[in-house]
């Protein structure tokens, strides 16, 4: 039909449209060439009653239910792609869904499966440049989203959407100047302990990468806690790690007695073996602020009383400590060393001792 201008419309034109052919105010508004909110207007003032619901244009294949449902949950068309198959408006497909109580897709199921283009994004970070949430904003979003949890599902898309994302040098610099001055709402209120048991369980087998470790030791370097600190630090950790509660309980094996044999005498016959030298880093006993500890290889305790060759190593503080972590890989770190360096031997025999003595 050819296209007609609004003014040159007239009565008989928009009954043979609207009443007999039974064409919407929006397919009318397209052959006239006006929007159909013109159109109403129009039948307004030519006093032609609109059509009510009931007398609306009827489409027979929105009569099957099982086809309207099959087209927008199985092939997940939008209300759009249908009303092109069906040639009516969206309004229309929505309607017929709500009167065959077809529940409506929800705005992230709608929203699946689909990714914005880096044309779009783009758009919408230059869009967004700039722009600050107002105080009120802030506040009704805070409300909105009190007592709302993230599901498990939600938090780990979102932490593998973050995974690898690093914020750049700039970021980081609005980052902690919008920061600045600002008070942790959480200052001053003490965690319960629910909240302590969460923290734990979600930090359990986590490794602290390399690059972690070393930005804490650079961030922290020259750093000395407080006395009040130290206090603090030093409650917390009464009575835990103590016995069967710290992680190396061997089953109260330090409170074994050593063998008789493993005297005053061996012990600085060992350390005079080594130079008085701590046999992992060299530290010296005027260093270490106290004679270097005389450390058993194979952490037995009565080694010597059980005819098994002893190993013997003079440690300071901080190595001794060490140790106490992985005793097998220690055990065959000592054991291949100790044969490799000195064939086995690691202590100086008492006619050796008496002899250097001589000489002396």
């Amino acid at each position: 039909m050819q296209k007609l201008r609004k003014n040159d419309i007239d009565k008989a034109t928009l009954e043979e449209l609207y009443v007999r052919q039974k064409l919407t105010t929006r397919e009318v508004g397209k052959i006239i060439g006006c929007h159909s909110a013109s159109v109403s207007k129009l039948l307004r003032v030519f006093c032609i009653p609109a059509r009510s619901t009931g007398n609306a244009r009827q489409y027979d294949i929105l009569n099957d239910k099982n086809w309207l449902y099959k087209k927008y949950w199985v092939e997940e068309m939008n209300s759009s792609q249908i009303a092109m198959i069906v040639g009516c408006s969206s309004t229309t497909i929505i309607l017929y869904l709500k009167s065959y109580d077809i529940p409506r897709r929800t705005r992230e199921e709608r929203q699946k499966g689909k990714h914005r283009t880096e044309e779009t994004k783009l758009k919408m970070s230059e869009a967004q440049k700039g722009r600050c949430m107002s105080k009120d904003t802030r506040e009704k979003l805070s409300k909105i989203n009190k007592g709302k949890t993230l599901s498990r599902e939600h938090r780990t898309k979102i932490s593998r959407a973050l995974k690898g994302m690093k914020h750049t040098e700039e970021a980081r610099r609005r980052m902690s100047e919008a920061q600045k001055g600002r008070t942790s709402p959480n200052k001053g209120k003490p965690m319960s302990e629910e909240q302590k048991k969460k923290i734990s369980e979600a930090q359990k087998g986590r490794p602290i990468s390399e690059e972690k470790r070393r930005h804490l030791s650079e961030v922290n370097k020259g750093k000395h806690p407080s006395e009040d600190t130290k206090q603090k630090l030093s409650d917390a950790l009464k009575g835990r790690f103590c016995g069967e509660e710290h992680p190396n309980w061997q089953g109260g094996k330090s409170f074994e007695p050593y063998c008789f044999k493993f005297n005053n005498d061996l012990k600085e016959r060992v350390r005079e073996f080594f130079d008085r030298q701590c046999y992992m880093c060299g530290t010296t006993e005027e260093e270490n602020g106290q004679k270097l500890s005389v450390h058993h290889c194979n952490y037995d305790k009565m080694v010597c009383c059980n005819n098994i060759k002893p190993l013997f190593v003079p440690l300071c503080r901080r190595c001794h400590s060490k140790v106490n972590y992985d005793r097998d890989g220690w055990i065959e770190f000592f054991e291949e060393s100790i044969n490799y360096l000195t064939h086995g031997k690691c202590f100086h025999t008492t006619k050796e001792c008496e002899g250097m003595e001589e000489k002396g």
